[in-house]
């Protein structure tokens, strides 16, 4: 069984759960692989990353403190500047 607001993302053929997310958080999946392992070589492992990238940005832009410039204790990937 999983939790309220848990659901189910992705399954092996035996129907092994394999990913899980939840609709009511800006950025929650978990997985039963290692994306970080695979990001390089297969585009939908690197996606998981760069919708990660894409919820922080977004969870980042409706908050007062974000800075739209880099300065030395952040740093730069893109026009994007996360805190060190």
């Amino acid at each position: 069984d999983l939790a309220p607001g848990v659901s189910i993302a992705a399954s092996a053929p035996d129907e092994v759960i394999e990913a899980v997310e939840v609709a009511e958080h800006p950025f929650a999946l978990g997985v039963q692989w290692h994306p970080e392992d695979l990001a390089a070589q297969d585009p939908r492992a690197q996606s998981l990353f760069d919708a990660l990238i894409e919820s922080f940005v977004s969870i980042l832009s409706t908050q007062a403190t974000w800075r739209h410039a880099c300065n030395p204790s952040y740093a730069a990937v893109g026009t994007i500047c996360y805190p060190l």
